[in-house]
């Protein structure tokens, strides 16, 4: 303000020496006005550039950030702009990810103005993503960006996980015969599971065992070299050494204990018809049935023990719609028998629920529940099920995994599709579709299927690059409420 001052006091003076000498009064004013005068424009030019400021359009932030690491595979990429987008600006050529080799879908929020990537593939593991937003982006009212955006993030690294132990943490009175079970998530390379990686320590060391494998249910099982010792707190480490087909590892050491029995114990275990170890308090459905008819099932029933199993009660609660053929007795260390259960609705038709209870001498599961349940038709229905190593599988929810496998090579994997109905199960078409559904194949097109029959569907994965891959498989059939029944599929592969 000086300087202006200084200025216009210069300009009343030039004035001063040509027209004459003014009053002092009209100096203060010609000051003032020429003051006021420079005032609006040094402000009009500081709104102006304001507004410029305002107007400019430019990325305000991008997620993931520059040089992050360790996003999760599954995330999306979003970009926020200072003013509204032309989102006919926006394709894979103006935002770009990996050169556009990724593609995608893009959308928009126009109260956020944030622009979102979304691929259509999952992200690979621990790779490298760069993001390239170009001056070819538009805001709404024609403005480009006035700067372009570079930069990249790196995804998480590729974990498997424990996902069951057998016998259980903090387990007692666990038979010292017992063989030691671990299932996983992902297809394990037996030849890493060695006593350095797969260790059994009661105190004195690692004890010696054979490891086996059983690739369809992904258990690995430790079978020690000599009984364990009664009494003894053993503790089991799985580390990282303990490898997937493609060199893939856990994120860290996995370590649990238990506690072997003091002597001879028996240990109840029993197996339904699909042959899964059936946990005390699990639901099993039998389907239909049509009333005044009657459909059985057969289950195992065994002894893991060390001593003999004492089967001394067994309680049906509703002995009207369904009857066993188990009764009280004995079972020996290591032995089984089988046994029916079968479901006998009366004349009522409708849903008919039953508790089988089990009493024994097992130290720990004393009693043993299996609730059953079925229903009661007055006319025969079809009724679909379809199994996944005889894990029933809920359309559209549950997923068949084929694991890691190594590019090139093929994963396969076999569900099964039950008829639990009382009338024919007409599979009328089989479609592989979804996100990559080129890379799953199948032989399985349509079938009849009569009560109690069951047909198999071989699937098999297999891709050239490295790739995480989903699809669906639907079976078109005549259930009357699952005539779409639809199983994700998912597989990986690296090299």
């Amino acid at each position: 303000m000086k300087r202006l001052y200084k200025i216009t006091k210069g300009v009343i003076s030039c004035s001063t020496c040509k027209a004459g000498k003014l009053s002092v009064a009209h100096k203060i004013c010609i000051l003032a006005v020429t003051l006021i005068a420079l005032t609006f424009t040094f402000c009009e030019d500081i709104m102006e550039q304001v507004k410029e400021y305002n107007e400019m359009f430019e990325v305000v932030s991008v997620e993931p950030a520059n040089n992050s690491s360790n996003i999760p595979y599954t995330a999306v990429i979003t970009a926020t702009f200072s003013n509204d987008v032309d989102m006919s600006t926006v394709n894979s050529s103006t935002f770009k990810v990996n050169n556009g080799a990724v593609t995608g879908t893009f959308s928009y929020d126009p109260v956020s103005r944030v622009v979102t990537f979304t691929p259509d593939s999952e992200f690979l593991h621990n790779t490298i993503y760069a993001v390239d937003i170009t001056q070819g982006i538009f805001s709404i009212d024609g403005k480009p960006l006035e700067s372009a955006y570079s930069g990249s993030f790196t995804t998480e690294v590729y974990y498997f996980n424990v996902v069951s132990v057998y016998p259980a943490s903090g387990a007692i009175v666990v038979p010292a015969t017992s063989d030691i079970i671990v299932q996983f998530d992902d297809n394990i390379d037996l030849s890493s599971v060695t006593s350095s990686t797969f260790i059994v320590d009661g105190g004195a060391g690692a004890i010696p065992g054979a490891y086996t494998i059983d690739a369809l249910q992904r258990t690995v099982t430790f079978n020690s070299a000599s009984d364990m010792t009664g009494s003894t707190n053993y503790n089991v480490t799985l580390t990282t050494g303990i490898q997937n087909l493609t060199s893939d590892t856990m994120a860290g050491n996995y370590s649990w204990g238990f506690t072997t029995a003091s002597g001879l114990v028996p240990e109840i275990y029993f197996l339904t018809p699909l042959v899964v170890d059936l946990p005390t308090g699990t639901i099993y459905d039998f389907g239909n049935a049509l009333c005044s008819t009657s459909k059985s099932a057969t289950f195992t029933i065994g002894n893991s023990g060390t001593d003999i199993l004492s089967i001394s009660n067994v309680v049906l609660s509703d002995m009207t719609n369904f009857a066993t053929s188990l009764t009280n007795g004995n079972i020996a260390a290591g032995g089984s028998q089988t046994f029916t259960v079968t479901f006998q609705p009366d004349a009522v038709a409708g849903t008919k629920n039953c508790s089988l209870t089990v009493t024994s001498n097992d130290s720990d599961e004393a009693l043993f529940v299996i609730n059953l349940t079925g229903l009661a038709l007055a006319s025969g229905l079809s009724e679909i099920q379809v199994t996944d190593n005889g894990i029933i599988l809920v359309s559209p929810d549950s997923t068949v995994d084929f694991g890691t496998i190594i590019i090139g090579a093929t994963g396969t994997e076999t569900i099964v599709i039950h008829n639990i109905g009382t009338a024919n199960l007409v599979i009328s078409g089989t479609t592989i579709g979804g996100t990559n559904p080129a890379l799953f194949n199948t032989g399985f097109t349509t079938a009849t299927i009569v009560p109690g029959a069951t047909a198999n569907v071989v699937i098999t994965f297999s891709a050239p690059t490295k790739i995480n891959a989903k699809a669906t498989i639907t079976f078109t059939n005549n259930d009357s409420d699952e005539g779409s029944f639809v199983v994700k599929l998912k597989g990986r592969t690296m090299p």
